[in-house]
């Protein structure tokens, strides 16, 4: 499901309407409408934290759709987990990123957040692009910040997101692959049924 529908589900479920979302989660109504009607496929991760606020959820619940399932919380993702320590040291990263001025969105993100946008993704390309971003925003932070120390476990926060990228690139590579080889499959049977005709 994509992340349109998933916001459209979770708001109805919440018994909201656009206005009511969007005034709880601080956005346009436009922008609630153009997200949950597909005009806007790649959300901001800043308005995903809104969205999720006003319907009273993590990102992670939106994304997983956990909350659509009943569940309060996302299941645990393996390797997705954040400590205490990693948090601070996300969030001293997009600090001294911002300060820069240079944007940042991922490196700053909680690892189950970032995998639950990977879940997200329909094709490789999409993935990769995604992917890629988060090793230009680590390429961006080692020039700006050469020799930074970061409090926490700042390495660890940055190699488990860069790892959670690539896990997520695999994931979404063979759910590609499956889907084709799927869909030749689809493709084959009516000229096997029509060979077994003849």
């Amino acid at each position: 499901m994509d992340i349109g529908r998933r916001v459209k589900t979770a708001r109805k479920r919440a018994q909201l309407s656009q206005d009511a979302l969007a005034r709880r989660a601080g956005i346009s109504v436009s922008a609630v409408a153009q997200i949950e009607q597909g005009e806007r496929t790649d959300p901001h991760y800043s308005t995903l934290s809104k969205l999720a606020d006003g319907l009273g959820m993590s990102v992670g619940v939106l994304l997983e759709e956990a909350a659509l399932l009943g569940k309060d919380e996302a299941s645990p993702r393996p390797g997705a987990f954040d400590t205490p320590e990693k948090t601070l040291a996300r969030e001293a990263i997009g600090a001294l990123m911002k300060e820069s001025g240079a944007p940042v969105r991922y490196l700053a993100m909680p690892q189950a957040d970032l995998s639950a946008l990977f879940d997200t993704m329909q094709t490789f390309e999409e993935a990769k692009a995604l992917a890629d971003a988060v090793g230009s925003e680590r390429e961006l932070l080692r020039e700006l910040h050469p020799n930074a120390a970061f409090p926490g476990h700042g390495t660890w926060a940055i190699i488990g997101t860069l790892a959670t990228a690539a896990t997520g690139l695999r994931s979404v590579a063979k759910r590609e692959a499956a889907r084709i080889q799927a869909e030749a499959e689809e493709a084959a049977r009516p000229l096997e049924m029509a060979a077994g005709v003849l």
